[in-house]
């Protein structure tokens, strides 16, 4: 089985967030990120497709904090979540792997 790591086109966020909806039966929980963030950029949210199917998500969200008067941008991890017929290989760290690289 080959799965395919990447990032979302913007055609794929609805794919996206029908995966979250497993997670906490939620999906409007997760949309107002996609929507309402304007930090939200979807070479941030990492996926991986098994034969054009999203099994995994990852997101990195991106946010200034201001320490000691400078302000600091830094990434955020986000909305990690794996189906569970797909756990236990790898999949999520190397997710996070990408991730972490585009912070």
């Amino acid at each position: 089985m080959s799965i395919e790591l990447r990032t979302i086109a913007t055609h794929e966020r609805d794919g996206v967030l029908d995966l979250l909806q497993h997670w906490l039966g939620d999906r409007d929980f997760f949309a107002r990120y996609f929507h309402h963030d304007p930090a939200f950029s979807d070479d941030l949210c990492f996926v991986a497709v098994d034969q054009g199917r999203i099994v995994s998500t990852f997101h990195v969200f991106r946010k200034s904090l201001r320490i000691n008067g400078a302000v600091v941008d830094v990434g955020g991890v986000g909305n990690v979540f794996t189906l569970p017929e797909y756990r236990e290989r790898g999949i999520a760290a190397e997710l996070l792997t990408r991730g972490v690289r585009a912070m």
